[in-house]
């Protein structure tokens, strides 16, 4: 038993014997897991297919079961789901709005075509720097450039390209 205060010579061969906890052994590197279906061709779209028709299926017999329920249920299931769809919308508003502008833009070029798509962009561009230049004027930024480019044919041509 070491006294108090630890005699030095025991101190240092406490410290300088190995411990388990601070030098652990090598251990072997960990195999991957076998696969439990080797001979399994499936694609994963058709397993997500599946999963994704298992579950439409389960909506349905959940809807068909909440229609026989009494209104006032009905009310509080639909008020509970709109607070889910609020916080998934809250959550995730960059994308649905990024999603939302593609589905718009893939619908304008569809029905337009490519050229009459980049004009119609570029000048959406240019409306949106002239009400954003004249918002910075009318609270009180100096905008020495906006009437030069009210005046010139710069706004018109970038509209019309």
């Amino acid at each position: 038993m070491l006294g108090y205060p630890p005699q030095r010579s025991k101190f240092i061969q406490l410290v300088t014997e190995p411990s388990p906890f601070y030098d652990p052994q090598p251990t072997q590197p960990t195999q991957p897991e076998p696969d439990p279906n080797p001979d399994d061709d499936s694609n994963p779209n058709d397993e997500r297919q599946r999963r994704n028709e298992r579950a439409r299926i389960r909506m349905a017999q959940k809807r068909a079961a909440m229609k026989l329920r009494p209104p006032e249920v009905q009310a509080a299931y639909a008020a509970r789901e709109r607070g889910y769809m609020a916080k998934y919308r809250a959550k995730n508003r960059a994308n649905l709005r990024r999603i939302e502008v593609r589905r718009r833009q893939n619908f304008y070029l569809e029905r337009y075509g490519p050229v009459v798509h980049k004009a119609y962009v570029n000048a959406r561009r240019a409306n949106r720097l002239l009400a954003h230049l004249k918002m910075l004027q009318r609270n009180g930024f100096d905008v020495q450039h906006l009437e030069d480019l009210e005046d010139s044919d710069d706004a018109a041509s970038v509209a019309s390209q």
